[in-house]
């Protein structure tokens, strides 16, 4: 008896972790197939932060329903969103994955690029935004997340 109760546990336990599988990118996916990606993260189930790069051959971004051609009031949304993610970095151990690979280099945006920036309306001021910057000249995508 108690040995079928501790495997019906365990089965619960393993439906629950199942359950609460990371949802789609919906984003992302409507980019198509990348060709390489690199991914830093820093923190844990609530509060954390991601630096991604995704390469690509190609993106067709007629129709798109996520991403604008950048202008120059979005390069300042964008540095603005950069400048938070930066200031947390700074915050973190500098052994840490994500600090030491983060890259980005800002004299890269330009307006051939493409920008689609989500801030969640329920945590105002950069408590948890997604922002996804293509650099058509090298053709990569770079992904900035935070959630603090």
């Amino acid at each position: 008896m108690k040995r079928g109760l501790v495997f019906l546990s365990l089965v619960f336990a393993t439906m629950i972790l199942f359950s609460c599988a990371v949802s789609q990118d919906e984003v992302l996916n409507s980019l198509g197939a990348y060709r390489k990606k690199e991914c830093f993260s820093h923190g844990g189930l609530q509060d954390y932060t991601d630096y991604a790069k995704y390469y690509y051959d190609d993106i067709d971004f007629e129709g798109n329903p996520y991403f604008k051609p950048i202008s120059e009031t979005d390069t300042d949304i964008l540095h603005a969103h950069i400048d938070d993610f930066e200031k947390w970095l700074e915050c973190f151990d500098r052994t840490s994955e994500i600090v030491a690979k983060y890259d980005f280099d800002r004299s890269i945006i330009d307006m051939q690029d493409y920008l689609y920036i989500y801030d969640d309306p329920r945590y105002p001021g950069f408590g948890n935004y997604n922002v996804y910057f293509w650099d058509s000249q090298v053709r990569i995508l770079y992904y900035f997340h935070n959630n603090i």
